[in-house]
């Protein structure tokens, strides 16, 4: 009877572990007894097929996925027509290890080995045996071997053959000599999960580890998102202190010039031996450009100029082409060429003395004379 405690106790762990690894496990069975005598191997019969047949059904655990537990309970029969008949309820608590693993499309088959313990309540009887009928228990272990086709997030289907090896030799209904009676077992077994199944929680926690890393990308753009505004707003905020001034710059013009015939505007100015006009001379071009456009009867005269480096003549022909770019980028922006004159000074008339890099860099430059 202590095998008993031992299934109940082996049962009872089951039921404390995860239910993501725990299975209901059903099996349908045909037997054969192998002992002073033996079932009827009359497979065609079909009354003999049933009086053979046998169901179990209990819980499975997997503990990883090569090792795996079963405890159940069934009720199998044995027999020989005319002869001798055995009815059994045995418990049993069995250890499945995966010997071979091939993978497959979508699933994975095994091969598996298993051991197992258990006690069976007997009722063996023939007409020279237990003629009243009686139960007794008697203990075995079993060793088999089965194949499993695993079905994603449904199930496990396995065939398998399992030999049981009983300490009593009465199972038979007969009692002769000195060998113990066995009962071989095929079998078809169904395994469901209960819970969440393996395959569904990896997929889960597929889901869970994308979904942090979109949440992660969505903050870093939510950040850029935050910083490409902050940037475009100091910059809204630059251009429209640039334009107040600009717009301060064009009143003080306009006044100065309703005071005066002439205005002189020296802010162009030009790198060395350069006639190109750089972007950072662009916002006083264009507060010139608004005075002209305000003002349509205004003309003006484009002189430019160059420091002390290089001879009389490339000067002069430099001056010329700097006060030329400034009337073409006017033209280009709508102002009647026939409104500009452009002029050339050459380093006849620096503003400061070219003793220095710095001091040379003021005098090449252009002046706007407005009229």
């Amino acid at each position: 009877m202590r095998i008993l405690l031992v299934i109940s106790l082996g049962i009872s762990v089951l039921f404390t572990q995860g239910q993501e690894k725990l299975s209901i496990y059903v099996a349908a069975e045909e037997t054969v007894t192998l002992g002073d005598q033996r079932s009827s191997f009359e497979f065609r019969s079909f009354t003999q097929l049933a009086a053979n047949s046998g169901l179990r059904a209990g819980f499975s655990y997997a503990f990883n996925d090569n090792f795996s537990g079963q405890a159940t309970l069934g009720v199998v029969g044995s027999s020989r027509p005319n002869s001798w008949f055995t009815k059994l309820v045995p418990v049993e608590i069995t250890a499945q290890y995966n010997l071979i693993s091939l993978t497959g499309i979508d699933t994975k088959y095994r091969f598996n080995a298993d051991f197992g313990i258990g006690s069976a309540l007997v009722r063996a009887q023939s007409s020279a045996y237990n003629n009243a009928g009686k139960f007794s228990f008697s203990e075995h272990a079993s060793l088999g071997a089965s194949f499993e086709i695993p079905f994603t997030d449904l199930g496990i289907l396995s065939f398998g053959l399992r030999n049981s090896f009983f300490i009593d030799d009465y199972i038979d209904a007969t009692v002769q000599g000195e060998d113990n009676d066995q009962l071989m077992r095929f079998y078809t077994a169904v395994k469901v999960p209960l819970g969440i199944s393996r395959g569904l929680k990896n997929n889960l926690a597929d889901a869970e580890q994308k979904g942090k890393e979109l949440t992660t990308v969505l903050y870093a753009l939510e950040l850029d998102s935050k910083a490409q505004q902050q940037l475009t707003e100091n910059k809204l905020a630059s251009l429209t202190a640039e334009l107040a001034l600009a717009n301060n710059q064009i009143g003080v013009l306009t006044e100065q010039l309703g005071e005066s015939e002439k205005f002189i505007l020296q802010s162009v100015h030009f790198p060395l031996n350069k006639y190109s006009i750089s972007f950072t001379e662009i916002p006083e071009l264009q507060s010139l450009l608004e005075i002209l456009t305000s003002q349509p009867t205004l003309k003006a005269d484009i002189i430019g100029h160059t420091d002390n480096s290089g001879d009389a003549s490339f000067n002069n022909n430099l001056s010329l082409l700097r006060a030329n770019a400034v009337a073409d980028w006017l033209v280009n922006k709508g102002i009647d060429s026939t409104r500009l004159t452009p002029k050339a000074e050459s380093s006849s008339k620096p503003m400061v003395p070219n003793t220095s890099s710095e001091r040379r860099a003021v005098n090449r430059r252009t002046e706007i004379i407005l009229y």
